[in-house]
C-alpha cells in the first residue's frame, strides 16, 4: 500500500499503534490530540511539532520572513487549542548549501518577530545540509491541569463555535493560482501570501478559554473544519450539525462569492484548511459569558452548530441537509 492510499491520519494511527506496543502508553495522557501531554505535578507539559517542506508548504514568491513566522505560528496554534502558555520554541533546518544566506537571515527575522509577538523564547535547534529546504519547529508549553482543554469531552446538546473568521487561506490560495507567471515579487502576491502564511494563532483566546473552564472540547482548524469535526466525532462518539450560513466569512471572500459555485464555496469554508482558528464545544448556558470575555480581547466567537446524540455529521442550509465529508488538507493525497 502507498502512503497516498493510506492518508495522513491513518498513518498517524498506524505509527502510534506501533510505538505503543510493550510501552506505557499513559506517558502521553491524551493521544491523538493537538499536543503530546506529560504530567508534571499541578501542570501538564505540552509538546507539539510541525514541519514545513519546500515542495508542499512554500508557494512561489514566499519570503524568508513569511516562512519563519509561519513555522512558529502553526506550532503555537496547537498550544492555543489546549489553553497553554508557551515556554520555548526549537527549530531545525535542513538547507541546500546553494541557498542564499540572506534568505535564511529573513527566516530568522520571521521567527524572531513571531517570538516577540507571542512571548515565546527560541531556545535551540539544529542545522543540516539537504538537497531541499525542510524546516521543523517544536513548541513547548505548560498549562494548569484544570485549565487544559482536550479534544475529548464534548457531549450532546453542547454548541459548536469558532473564533475569528474562516476562508482566509482558501481565498488567498485560489487567487494566487490566478496570478500570471513572472509576478513572484508583485505586491498582490505578497498580500495574498501574507493571508496564507502570516498566521495569527489564537493564543490569548485559548488561554482565556482555558481559564474560564467551560470548554468540553477544543481543536485548532489547521486542516479544515470538516476534518476537525470528524476527528472530534471519532474521539467523542457523537455527531455534529453545522449551519453553513452561520459560518463567519472573511470579508474578501464575500467579494468573490458571486464567482463561486455552491460547491466551491463549501470547499473553501469547510475543507480548505489553513485558518488556524479555534473550534470549541461547550454548554450553551455559558455562551454570553464566553462571547463577552473574548470580545474584550477583540476576538469574535460565532456559534455554527450543535453536538448530536446520533453519530452523524451534517451540513445544513436553508433548503438542504447533506453529510459533512471527512476531508481536508492531507499531505499524502
Amino acid at each position: 500500500m502507498k502512503l497516498r492510499e493510506l492518508g495522513e491520519l491513518e498513518l498517524i494511527t498506524r505509527l502510534f499503534n506501533i510505538y505503543s506496543r510493550g510501552t506505557d502508553t499513559k506517558s502521553n495522557l491524551f493521544p491523538y490530540d493537538d499536543c503530546a501531554v506529560l504530567d508534571f505535578g499541578t501542570h501538564y507539559i505540552l509538546l507539539t511539532t510541525d514541519l514545513v517542506s519546500e515542495h508542499t508548504h512554500i508557494p512561489r514568491g514566499t519570503s524568508g520572513f513569511q516562512l519563519g513566522w509561519f513555522l512558529m505560528a502553526i506550532n503555537l496554534s496547537d498550544l492555543a487549542a489546549k489553553g497553554a502558555v508557551p515556554v520555548g520554541f526549537l527549530n531545525a533546518m535542513a538547507l541546500p548549501p546553494e541557498l542564499e544566506v540572506e534568505f535564511i537571515d529573513e527566516v530568522g527575522e520571521g521567527l524572531a518577530a513571531c517570538s516577540r509577538a507571542y512571548r515565546t523564547p527560541i531556545i535551540g535547534g539544529d542545522t543540516k545540509s539537504s538537497p531541499e529546504m525542510i524546516l521543523t519547529g517544536m513548541a513547548v508549553g505548560q498549562v494548569p491541569k484544570n485549565y487544559f482543554m482536550s479534544r475529548k469531552g464534548c457531549k450532546p446538546e453542547d454548541i459548536l463555535a469558532v473564533t475569528g473568521e474562516l476562508g482566509r487561506a482558501g481565498y488567498a490560495l485560489r487567487e494566487l493560482e490566478k496570478l500570471p507567471d513572472g509576478e513572484d515579487n508583485s505586491e498582490t502576491r505578497k498580500l495574498l501570501l501574507d493571508l496564507v502564511l502570516e498566521v495569527k494563532p489564537q493564543l490569548w483566546a485559548g488561554q482565556l478559554l482555558g481559564n474560564l473552564g467551560y470548554c468540553h472540547s477544543s481543536i485548532d482548524l489547521s486542516d479544515g473544519l470538516g476534518i476537525a469535526l470528524h476527528q472530534l466525532a471519532e474521539r467523542n462518539q457523537v455527531g455534529f450539525s453545522v449551519d453553513l450560513e452561520k459560518l463567519p466569512t472573511v470579508p474578501m471572500l464575500k467579494d468573490i462569492e458571486e464567482e463561486l459555485s455552491d460547491e466551491e464555496y463549501e470547499d473553501m469554508m469547510l475543507y480548505a484548511g489553513g485558518d488556524y482558528e479555534l473550534l470549541i464545544a461547550f454548554n450553551p448556558a455559558y455562551l454570553d459569558t464566553v462571547q463577552s470575555a473574548l470580545k474584550q480581547l477583540g476576538v469574535n466567537l460565532t456559534v455554527i452548530g450543535d453536538v448530536l446524540y446520533d453519530q452523524e455529521l451534517v451540513v445544513r442550509t436553508k433548503d438542504t441537509e447533506k453529510p459533512l465529508e471527512n476531508k481536508g488538507f492531507d499531505h499524502f493525497k
